[in-house]
């Protein structure tokens, strides 16, 4: 006899997943086929959309390291990042400019982190509100709104750069002006959402892996452009470049159609539920007793957390944050809040040793911009293939019961997700140990690998999610990883200047380690997973 536990989340699995085609109640969008898009819309309608901002961010991130340095040279460092116990005493042998000495390097570095902390304080006040707001205008309306202001944002490299009496200052307000529409971690809340909108749970890590696919192919062909620009051109074209490829894709986002249907926002308009897990696919979590209730009540259906139930202030506050528990025997209550602190600490070892990889090569090898933009176009492509070649292969290897019940799909995507953070780890440590340059094109093939811990996580989560909500956890999820950009660019810049003259590659061997934390925190919710699948068998 069929397990009824297995067959309810199967049954719900197949009633959460949106319905794509028009039905005889008319409840979609009556979109008439346009002759430029004649096609329903589809996960793979945002593979351009974030391929596109992926280009467009791929040359700044080899590029705006190396701008800051000319800019530090020409008009000197400001004030503010100036080291006051120095009188330029600290060139190495062999250094024949000041640009070249440890105090330069420092000043970079903290000067890069101030920049993108200030962007990701901005990113963490409103991803949650752009991906909330897009559960009710629409994912299409919402990405415009971020490539817009996107578009702007990019422009203030060039102003700073060709009006030479404006403060370096400036280039604050164009990371902040970034950091308002969301940066990049909206677009990829927004995307995921999108694509969550129109394909079943026990796909969603597969596409996941393929729009992370379009990102990081964009962002090594960007790079890939951005170092032959820089080479033949001069630098600066390249800064000409990211706001014309950004003005792209808003004219591309008025193309596509819409995910999210009128029946659909009219509800998430008026409604008033305390949850939504009558319409997800939802299992209770909190303990065994509730499978005994009597057989007249679905097995599925959690108990509603209205403000008459019996919860405590801490349980309140974490349903506040988090509106949905994990899916059908996951083992503990609090498992989504620990797996979102687990991006957390790991996008604060990867945001943290990538904004100062660049500094580090440039100050501890002496690479050029054009060198940089390679590694770039080299991790870039390395993880187009990991995760479009590689990370299908692990999911065919995944077992048989995955495609309709959550509880193994989910199990198997946390092995997924605890591997890839290893393999970071190593990452890091290849960097930290490297005694050459060409040890970073090693860590970016090692990194790609690693990097299948995103779209695994992303997985996860989104099976936990009544359609309508989708937004609004994703943008939960990004908000624990833009505070994580909050703090990673500013603190490891300071431990990078702290360590510089002793241990210029220390910074890494912090982030393998701080990487290794986070697996720590999956490692407890997989064990608890899999002892509740087995308590309960």
């Amino acid at each position: 006899m069929d397990d009824p536990v297995a067959v309810a989340a199967a049954h719900d699995a197949q009633e959460s997943t949106p319905l794509l085609k028009r039905n005889n109640n008319n409840d979609h969008v009556d979109e008439t086929p346009k002759w430029y898009w004649p096609w329903p819309a589809a996960y793979w309608a945002t593979i351009p959309v974030i391929f596109l901002a992926g280009l467009a961010v791929g040359p700044m991130v080899a590029m705006y390291t190396p701008l800051i340095k000319q800019l530090f040279c020409e008009r000197g460092i400001p004030d503010l990042f100036k080291d006051k116990n120095s009188d330029h005493l600290f060139l190495l042998p062999g250094d024949e400019n000041d640009c070249d000495s440890p105090e330069y390097s420092a000043a970079i570095a903290k000067f890069y982190g101030v920049l993108n902390s200030l962007s990701a304080v901005l990113i963490t006040l409103t991803v949650r509100y752009w991906s909330s707001l897009s559960d009710k205008i629409g994912r299409r309306k919402t990405m415009l709104i971020w490539a817009i202001g996107t578009t702007v944002a990019q422009t203030f490299p060039l102003v700073v750069y060709y009006n030479k009496g404006m403060s370096l200052y400036f280039l604050w307000v164009g990371s902040l002006i970034e950091g308002m529409v969301g940066s990049i971690l909206c677009l990829l809340a927004l995307v995921h959402s999108y694509a969550s909108d129109v394909s079943s749970p026990e796909q969603r890590t597969v596409i996941f892996g393929r729009m992370m696919a379009g990102w990081y192919t964009g962002l090594g062909i960007g790079s890939a452009i951005g170092g032959v620009v820089a080479k033949k051109f001069g630098m600066i074209t390249v800064f000409w470049f990211l706001p014309t490829i950004a003005l792209i894709d808003v004219l591309y986002l008025l193309m596509i159609p819409e995910s999210l249907t009128v029946a659909k926002l009219a509800g998430n308009n008026k409604s008033n539920m305390p949850n939504s897990q009558s319409q997800a696919t939802l299992i209770d979590v909190d303990g065994s007793s509730n499978l005994e209730r009597s057989n007249t009540l679905s097995p599925n259906i959690a108990k509603p957390t209205g403000p008459n139930s019996h919860q405590s202030w801490f349980e309140r506050i974490i349903r506040s944050i988090v509106p949905e528990p994990l899916p059908h025997r996951l083992g503990g209550k609090y498992s989504v809040v620990v797996l979102m602190i687990t991006c957390f600490f790991a996008l604060l070892s990867v945001m943290g040793a990538m904004y100062q990889s660049s500094n580090y090569l440039i100050y501890r090898f002496k690479w050029t911009g054009t060198e940089l933009s390679y590694m770039g176009a080299i991790q870039g492509l390395s993880r187009l293939v990991s995760l479009t070649v590689l990370l299908p292969l692990i999911k065919k290897l995944s077992p048989a019961g995955a495609k309709t019940n959550p509880a193994i799909a989910i199990s198997f995507d946390l092995k997924v997700m605890i591997v890839g953070l290893w393999i970071e780890a190593v990452t890091f440590l290849i960097y930290a140990l490297s005694p050459v340059g060409e040890g970073f094109y090693i860590g970016g093939m090692t990194g790609a690998v690693g990097s299948l811990f995103f779209p695994a996580t992303r997985g996860v989560m989104s099976q936990s999610v009544a359609p309508e909500l989708l937004g609004k956890t994703l943008g939960t999820l990004a908000t624990f990883e833009s505070f994580a950009a909050v703090i990673a660019p500013a603190l490891y810049g300071w431990i990078y200047a702290l360590t510089l003259r002793t241990h210029p590659s220390f910074v890494f061997s912090v982030a393998a380690f701080v990487i290794m934390m986070a697996s720590g925190l999956a490692v407890t919710v997989a064990v608890a997973h899999r002892n509740e699948m087995k308590r309960r068998a």
